[in-house]
């Protein structure tokens, strides 16, 4: 039987009040944006509401998915494949490959997409040596954001996975290889069940970045929430339709780690 002291189980503290009235500023404090948003919003009236219905918001919110979702599964599938082949193959100069596959987090997102529009955007450096005065295709919108934010986020997938598939026993793969099963039935019955929570959180990470990223969209010109919510803010009298669509997007980061978690 567990040992109880006044009512409550022996060993379980209760935190100190100092530490729960910081937690309770630090939530206060970080909810203000949102209540800020709520009280914009229900000043608006019905007319605020009616943004939602716009055809160009519905836009907007159709391409912002669909850039979470392709850079979430690209990010997981880069970031997962290089962490198996670092931690499970022989692959040579592995040390070093290990390290060099995280480096993408100490460059700043717009700066990969500045290096990209350098390189192989329009009159970019590559377009300039194959052909001098000739022009690449264009590599703003949808593809270009969605590489760079790709290059940005599969280091969280990267070093969560390589850190599970670390701690994980290799002779659980041994073991099911020597019952005869076929390398592509180890890794999707005993590796990936192992690394499937890393490689959940490490997508939902990346989902939340992307959600949250303005530096790329406004380099690439990429029409999404971020970019469309300061367009609004800047170019409009009433801020209200800003306020909308920041509600939507707060909506969207509150729905992501659930829809994730769905998934994985």
């Amino acid at each position: 039987m567990t040992a109880l002291q006044g009512g409550r189980p022996r060993g379980r503290a209760r935190p100190p009040a100092a530490l729960g009235a910081a937690a309770a500023l630090v939530a206060a404090a970080a909810s203000l944006p949102l209540l800020y948003l709520v009280i914009r919003v229900a000043s608006g009236g019905p007319a605020a509401w009616a943004v939602l219905a716009r055809a160009e918001t519905l836009a907007v919110l159709g391409r912002t998915v669909g850039l979470v979702v392709a850079v979430t599964a690209a990010a997981t599938v880069i970031g997962g494949g290089l962490a198996w082949l670092v931690e499970r193959t022989d692959l040579p100069l592995r040390a070093l490959w290990a390290v060099a596959a995280a480096l993408p987090l100490v460059v700043p997102s717009y700066v990969l997409a500045l290096a990209l529009l350098a390189t192989v955007g329009p009159s970019g450096a590559v377009g300039e040596a194959l052909s001098p005065g000739g022009r690449m295709p264009d590599v703003t919108g949808f593809p270009g954001s969605a590489l760079a934010l790709t290059l940005a986020t599969y280091p969280y997938v990267y070093l969560l996975a390589w850190a599970a598939l670390r701690r994980a026993d290799p002779a659980l793969e041994e073991a099911a290889r020597g019952l005869g099963r076929s390398p592509l039935a180890v890794a999707r019955e005993v590796t990936l069940p192992a690394a499937r929570p890393a490689l959940g959180a490490g997508a939902l990470l990346a989902a939340l970045y992307t959600l949250s990223d303005f530096g790329v969209v406004s380099l690439m010109r990429h029409d999404v929430l971020t970019r469309a919510i300061f367009q609004q803010y800047r170019s409009l009298f009433d801020r209200t339709p800003a306020a909308v669509l920041g509600l939507l997007r707060a909506y969207d980061l509150w729905l992501g780690p659930f829809s994730t978690l769905l998934i994985f």
